[in-house]
């Protein structure tokens, strides 16, 4: 009963999942009326690479990031130790900065 509920916080946690701590922040001076459509742009280039996360690593990100678990706390929630849980957030995010930066590079 318990992984299916859990199953059900991580979908939820996916579809707030929109902006993250690592997103690229523009200088609200130069802010045009492009960013709006910038903004669902980016919500559906992280939906898409969450999606490409496995569930441990996306659970991971999720409960840290947007939902603002401790590592103790997902580690107990997820069985695994803190020390994996501290490392499978570092690595995401790093693979994240990575799709960004490629997508970046080959977007424009």
């Amino acid at each position: 009963g318990g992984r299916i509920a859990q199953s059900i916080n991580i979908e939820i946690a996916a579809d707030r999942a929109a902006i993250l701590a690592f997103e690229p922040v523009e200088d609200a001076q130069t802010a045009s009326p492009d960013d709006h459509a910038e903004k669902f742009q980016w919500e559906d280039l992280m939906k898409g690479w969450l999606s490409q996360l496995d569930e441990v690593k996306r659970a991971v990100f999720l409960l840290a990031e947007v939902e603002g678990y401790s590592h103790a706390e997902i580690a107990e929630l997820l069985n695994i130790k803190e020390s994996t849980s501290r490392t499978i957030l570092t690595r995401t995010k790093q693979w994240l900065r990575n799709q960004w930066n490629d997508d970046r590079k080959t977007g424009s």
